[in-house]
């Protein structure tokens, strides 16, 4: 449960022209829970395949993000799932990453 925000990202104004290109490509969602205001989840889709430089064409491109509550109350990413797919050259290539953060605590 949350309040869902749907965009499209942005890429900053110094970012290379391939990175504005696929941002235009993207849609986003963010989940913010209502009680506290805090990130809840995040996440990002390719909505167009993209070429890139002529010998790579991405087809598919996810990020997932989950956010937990850190001690101090604010939102830390807990959880990233990146899944790309693609061909490039002639070769078909696929690459699927999760990450986890864990045992957050205050430093000093």
């Amino acid at each position: 449960a949350g309040r869902v925000f749907t965009f499209t990202p942005k890429a900053k104004a110094d970012a290379d022209v391939q990175m504005k290109d696929v941002m235009k490509k993207m849609a986003a969602e963010a989940v913010i829970d209502e009680a506290t205001s805090t990130l809840r989840s995040f996440a990002a889709t390719l909505t167009k395949k993209h070429n890139v430089m002529l010998v790579a064409e991405i087809g598919k491109a996810d990020m997932r993000v989950t956010c937990a509550p850190a001690p101090n109350g604010r939102a830390y990413t807990a959880k990233v799932e990146f899944h790309l797919s693609g061909s490039g050259m002639g070769q078909a290539f696929s690459s699927k990453a999760v990450q986890t953060i864990s045992n957050v605590t205050p430093a000093g």
